[in-house]
């Protein structure tokens, strides 16, 4: 990729051929694309900050000692994480299936974005 602030963009396609693209639909996606990644993680630290019973209770009973969990979570899988709390507060856990679908949800969406939806963009 080449920038070139007073041209715009210029992206390889599929061919591998060069193409100009002015730089606001970049920078657009770009900022979509951070919004994505920083949206799971704001809301889990601030449940954190406004309601840490939330975050905290449904890991209390691990082996791992209780802040580590939530901050690999918060880390590695922030909609699992957060999927996990709500699912354990709002289903009773992931013995139900509402619990299980709901932190089901959460590991596809953070796939999705750890893998920046290269499944889609090879069809």
């Amino acid at each position: 990729v080449l920038w070139k602030p007073e041209r715009g963009l210029w992206l390889a396609d599929r061919n591998r051929q060069w193409r100009y693209h002015s730089g606001r639909r970049f920078l657009a996606m770009c900022l979509f694309a951070a919004l994505g990644l920083l949206a799971p993680r704001l809301i889990l630290v601030l449940m954190w900050l406004f309601n840490s019973s939330f975050v905290l209770q449904p890991f209390a009973g691990m082996a791992v000692p209780n802040p580590v969990l939530p901050i690999a979570g918060l880390l590695l899988l922030p909609t699992t994480t957060l999927g996990f709390c709500w699912a354990t507060s709002s289903f009773g856990g992931v013995s139900s299936f509402s619990g299980m679908l709901v932190v089901a949800i959460g590991v596809i969406i953070d796939l999705g974005l750890i893998g920046n939806g290269r499944g889609l963009a090879k069809r």
